[in-house]
């Protein structure tokens, strides 16, 4: 057996306090971001001017500057430490690639242009439950995915989770450890042809299926709608969570 990291992805439906939450982790890691590179840039400048030929780009250096960063800024501590610690990873790995002459001077990130995520390491503190996701300092977020990546997420390792928005849509991209048999080589050959009604088909015959879920998501979207217009635990109410929750799961 051979152990191999993989990305799994679901669509999240966060209420409007989480929604918030969200938002806010997102641009404190951006704001975080931006106060590092303006850090190391000006202790450079100023190691410069006292002989000192380099500052150090690594995690200890970067590390007295966060815990400087959130001494003045007390909203940082609304995010979870690790995903601040995320940020200068992503960091020094882009100014090493600029050192290696790999990639030009690390840039500031813009509200704008800047992707919409941070990353969270698992320290044992990310829940998955049949229907919902407990994350630290975020709290409970509902889910939705296929009834084999749920038991999936249930058994697997989770190294970390990066929540994103892409196209007003929020998702959960977890990193996780799975354990693949080694097969032995063979000379034999497979053609696949691309479809659209069906993902592929191969020359053997075999048919494997597009995994479409836009009729879904549009159902959910239905019945939240639904759901926000009536009377909470009125008979209407609970009839439509009942056909809710159907969609969900």
């Amino acid at each position: 057996m051979k152990c191999v990291n993989q990305g799994l992805k679901v669509r999240l439906y966060p209420d409007e306090d989480m929604m918030i939450k969200i938002n806010q982790n997102i641009g404190n890691s951006r704001f975080t971001w931006n106060k590092l590179l303006e850090y190391y840039k000006e202790t450079y400048k100023l190691f410069k001017l006292h002989g000192y030929s380099k500052l150090k780009c690594n995690m200890t250096t970067f590390n007295v500057m966060l815990n400087m960063l959130k001494k003045e800024h007390d909203f940082l501590y609304l995010s979870e430490s690790s995903s601040l610690q995320q940020v200068y990873r992503d960091l020094i790995q882009a100014y090493n690639k600029f050192f290696n002459g790999e990639s030009d001077y690390p840039r500031f990130k813009s509200k704008k242009h800047d992707k919409k995520a941070f990353r969270i390491q698992n320290n044992g503190n990310i829940k998955i439950k049949p229907h919902t996701i407990i994350l630290p300092k975020l709290g409970e977020v509902y889910y939705r995915t296929s009834k084999k990546y749920r038991e999936k997420l249930k058994k697997v390792k989770i190294n970390n989770v990066t929540i994103k928005i892409e196209n007003g849509k929020y998702y959960a991209v977890f990193n996780i450890e799975i354990e693949i048999p080694e097969f032995p080589k063979t000379k034999e050959f497979v053609g696949i042809d691309l479809g659209m009604r069906t993902l592929a088909t191969l020359d053997n015959g075999l048919k494997i299926a597009n995994l479409d879920v836009t009729h879904e998501e549009n159902m959910i979207k239905k019945y939240q709608k639904r759901l926000s217009r009536q009377k909470n635990n009125s008979n209407r109410y609970k009839k439509t969570l009942k056909t809710y929750w159907k969609w969900i799961t």
